[in-house]
């Protein structure tokens, strides 16, 4: 697989627990003429889970086999438990004619795709929280979390901080205002993809 021949787009988003990845992510998708891209897991498929919607389910065997042949684009091993990445097929079958395909990723997965995509398919956007205090009341509503794990990832969220200028853009998020954001979102696409 030649990315070089591809005339798509891949846009990866990325940026700290809770600041809206998700969110734009999708909006984008229901808005736009765009694919997500989906993941392999090695994770138990949950109740209500369809596979190939937003995961590929595989053994642990497969995941690693898969590795060994370089079939991933970036991949992790997650808290020491499961797998999860993102196959190389999965992109080209997208980008190769022309789609847009669509992911918000972590930091360490951009890191490791971001040499790998030539920089005329490839556009990376890192979305900042509006301010430190509003990410933590955000993450404290979504989960029920203990002040110790709170801070743990906020000091995850200031060494990712220290990645966004390998993206070629960043968007400061703007509370309360999901449209807002998303304008500020497109906007910032639309240029890089001039």
């Amino acid at each position: 697989m030649d990315f070089e021949d591809c005339s798509g787009k891949i846009i990866v988003v990325s940026g700290p627990s809770g600041v809206g990845k998700n969110t734009l992510v999708n909006l984008f998708l229901e808005r736009e003429k765009a694919q997500k891209i989906v993941s392999a897991t090695t994770r138990a498929k949950r109740e209500g889970e369809i596979e190939g919607d937003m995961y590929y389910f595989i053994s642990e065997g497969e995941f690693k086999d898969k590795i060994k042949k370089g079939e991933f684009l970036e991949y992790a091993h997650i808290y020491g438990k499961q797998y999860s990445g993102i196959l190389k097929k999965s992109v080209y079958d997208i980008i190769r004619k022309g789609g847009v395909a669509i992911r918000d990723i972590e930091v360490q997965g951009f890191m490791q795709i971001k040499d790998k995509i030539p920089k005329k398919i490839l556009k990376s956007i890192f979305l900042l929280p509006p301010s430190e205090e509003i990410l933590r009341q955000r993450i404290r509503e979504r989960a029920k979390i203990s002040d110790e794990e709170l801070d743990a990832r906020m000091e995850t969220m200031n060494k990712e901080l220290g990645y966004s200028k390998y993206y070629d853009a960043t968007i400061t998020t703007i509370d309360g205002d999901i449209e807002g954001t998303y304008k500020l979102f497109l906007e910032k696409i639309n240029e890089l993809n001039k």
